[in-house]
C-alpha cells in the first residue's frame, strides 16, 4: 500500500474477504468526509472505479496507491476578513466561491467594497463566477475608508457618515441633517 492516507504491506487473515474494502477498513477506514478527498486509487498502476470499490477483489502481491487530493488555499489580503481560505475537493474554487466561503458580501455591503484584485490583477465583484481561483493565489480586498463628519454647533450635533459613492460637499453635509430652513440662515454666525 502506498499513497497519501497510509503505506505499507497490509496482511490479510485467510478467512478475510480480499476485497478493497477490506484493505480500506484494515488501514483504518476512511470516514465518509475523506472520501471526497480521494483523487484516484490505482491498484498494479491501473485506475480504479470508485464507485466499485465495494466490489473490487485483490491478488496476492496487489500493489494498491491511494492519492488524495491536495490541499487548495488562497491568501486572502486587504480590509475584508483577510486570512487563509482552504477549499475542499467539492467546493466551486472560483471568486465566488471564496466570497461564499468568506460569509459572502450583502449587497447592501457591496457598495463598500473599492477594489478586488486577485494576484494583483483587478476582477469584477458583478463577474464573480467567471474567476477561477488557483491555489496559491492571493486575492485582496479593499474596502473603502469610512468617511465621518463630526458635527457640532447650535442646529445639529453628532456624527455624520457619507456613503461611499455620496459628494463629499458642504451640500451633502446639509442634506443629510435635514437642510437649513430659510429663516435659520439668518442665526448662521459660521
Amino acid at each position: 500500500l502506498t499513497g497519501d492516507f497510509s503505506t505499507g504491506v497490509i496482511v490479510f487473515e485467510p478467512s478475510e474477504p480480499k476485497t478493497l474494502k477490506t484493505l480500506l477498513t484494515k488501514i483504518g477506514g476512511l470516514k465518509t468526509d475523506q472520501l471526497k478527498w480521494i483523487e484516484s486509487i490505482k491498484v498494479n498502476d491501473k485506475a480504479v472505479d470508485l464507485a466499485l470499490i465495494d466490489s473490487y477483489t485483490l491478488s496476492n502481491n496487489d500493489s494498491v496507491e491511494i492519492k488524495k487530493y491536495p490541499e487548495f488555499k488562497v491568501y486572502v489580503t486587504g480590509d475584508y476578513k483577510p486570512g487563509v481560505v482552504s477549499f475542499e475537493p467539492d467546493e466551486p474554487r472560483t471568486l465566488e466561491g471564496l466570497l461564499t466561503k468568506l460569509g459572502g458580501i450583502p449587497v447592501s455591503e457591496q457598495k463598500w467594497i473599492e477594489s478586488i484584485t486577485i494576484n494583483g490583477q483587478p476582477a469584477d465583484i458583478s463577474k464573480a463566477t467567471s474567476y477561477t481561483l488557483n491555489n496559491g493565489d492571493k486575492v485582496e480586498i479593499r474596502r473603502y475608508a469610512e468617511f465621518k463628519i463630526y458635527l457640532s454647533g447650535d442646529f445639529e450635533t453628532g456624527v455624520i457618515t457619507f456613503e461611499p459613492q455620496e459628494p463629499r460637499t458642504l451640500r451633502t453635509l446639509l442634506t443629510k441633517i435635514g437642510g437649513l430652513k430659510t429663516d435659520q440662515l439668518k442665526w448662521i454666525e459660521s
